[in-house]
């Protein structure tokens, strides 16, 4: 396909793309599948599919104000912060439970010199 115009001049996909195909397939997805298709042209080296994805969510973002964009990155970093302390418990859990606690007796017997 024909390079995307970078940059994104329009919020509609059938003004950017050469392709009409291209437009109607990936306007017909919601957001969370354009970023899976994005994830996964990068995965396959599918450059034009991945710069497809970019430019319809270049549209969505266009269409916002700023208050609305601040939003969704705030929840973004709310939602990060919290998987990453999810993640940190239940690391801590495991841990526990294969007994790498850090509290290990052996490790201070061994380091005894008397």
């Amino acid at each position: 396909p024909d390079p995307l115009p970078c940059p994104v001049r329009s919020i509609h996909m059938s003004q950017i793309c050469s392709d009409k195909w291209d437009a109607d397939w990936i306007d017909a997805f919601d957001k969370k599948t354009i970023f899976e298709v994005i994830l996964a042209g990068n995965y396959l080296d599918i450059k034009c599919l991945v710069h497809l994805g970019c430019a319809k969510i270049a549209t969505l973002i266009k269409q916002l104000d700023q208050q609305e964009i601040n939003r969704i990155i705030e929840e973004e970093e709310r939602y990060r912060r919290e998987q990453a302390q999810q993640q940190a418990i239940q690391s801590g859990q495991q841990d526990s439970v294969f007994g790498l606690s850090g509290n290990n007796d052996n490790d201070d017997n061994e380091n005894n010199d008397d």
